[in-house]
């Protein structure tokens, strides 16, 4: 789908329903996993929720009042006859001229005043519109207004530091380690894919999605379970886990760019509870030196962040490639203390 298109469809889901729009689901997965359309969408959900505006209690019935008096006010009187002429003459009809009728300052302060309104009021939408869909994207989850929840809607306390962690949690050498373990991402695994819990616009109706399997996760409540994957077979970039009393929460698929194509994160085992890190897939040895060796072997162009990739000794990193702990903030594996796996995205 194309973004043109995906933000479209959000926008008349917004208007008319999702039911109404047939694509609605596959706009939300291709948002999911698209930065751009994901701020984009962001900015519709606020712009929905924006509830209509409603005027002030006895204002319409003041402004009805007072038209009502203007109108009688300007109304034509009636033509009258003028009086009888001494001795019986014929009666002279003398018809009242009626001036051309002209906006009265109530009216046209009245008029003014809405323009200037609806002037300032598109002003303010646009410009909030614009700030969000223009951001650089690096506004936390908080700052949007997006905070992790449970399977009920809870909120979800972040996970407990290492108890062998010794560093200052707001700044010093072990700031970015304490950061990364109290900002670990709400991550599942699917498919032998990896999702993270993503805001979402409007869900669609879940006749429009299909059943793809189940998964172990506890949703940040601490007790994992078993949830079932719904989702659109042509667009596996995005899932929706059915969590407590039918609602629906969406997962976006965590990917990475190299050479601009698409590498998402694989793991072969359940991410059973939310802060828990992907590990790299058992097929591949966990390296044994910092260089990747003897499993990786760093390649010479770094990914589209700037990070290493390290693909398996002898093969091309098109085919997919792992990435080393310890990257900065700005990267999608952040935080992350294993080594992982990325290929070609679905």
């Amino acid at each position: 789908m194309e973004c043109d298109r995906a933000l479209e469809a959000l926008s008349e889901a917004i208007d008319l329903g999702p039911a109404a729009v047939p694509d609605h689901a596959e706009a939300l997965a291709h948002c999911a996993a698209c930065p751009g359309c994901a701020r984009a969408a962001e900015a519709l959900r606020r712009l929905g929720s924006i509830p209509a505006p409603e005027a002030p209690a006895g204002l319409v019935e003041r402004v009805l009042a007072a038209a009502e008096q203007e109108r009688a006010a300007q109304a034509p009187q009636p033509e009258q006859d003028a009086s009888p002429a001494e001795g019986g003459g014929p009666t002279l009809v003398v018809p009242l001229t009626v001036p051309v009728r002209t906006p009265s300052r109530f009216r046209t302060a009245a008029l003014v005043m809405a323009g200037a309104a609806v002037l300032f009021g598109a002003f303010v939408v646009m410009r909030a519109g614009i700030v969000t869909m223009t951001g650089d994207g690096t506004r936390t989850a908080t700052e949007l207004g997006i905070e992790p929840v449970g399977a009920n809607g809870e909120a979800v306390p972040p996970p407990p530091l290492p108890k062998d962690f010794k560093g200052d949690v707001t700044s010093g050498p072990g700031a970015d380690e304490a950061q990364s373990a109290r900002t670990a991402p709400n991550l599942i695994a699917f498919g032998g894919w990896v999702y993270r819990a993503a805001p979402d616009v409007r869900a669609p109706e879940r006749s429009a999605l299909t059943t793809l399997g189940q998964t172990t996760t506890d949703l940040g409540s601490g007790s994992p379970g078993t949830h079932a994957v719904l989702g659109l077979q042509s667009a596996p970039q995005a899932i929706y886990l059915d969590a407590a009393a039918g609602k629906l929460m969406l997962f976006a698929i965590v990917t990475r760019t190299f050479g601009g194509e698409r590498f998402a994160l694989q793991a072969d085992t359940s991410i059973a509870r939310y802060g828990d890190w992907a590990l790299l897939p058992s097929r591949f040895p966990a390296p044994t030196a910092a260089d990747g060796g003897p499993t990786f072997r760093a390649h010479t162009k770094p990914d589209d962040v700037g990070a290493t990739v390290y693909p398996l000794p002898g093969s091309d990193p098109s085919g997919g490639f792992a990435i080393p702990p310890g990257l900065p903030a700005t990267d999608p594996g952040s935080g992350n203390p294993n080594w992982t796996w990325w290929a070609p995205a679905p």
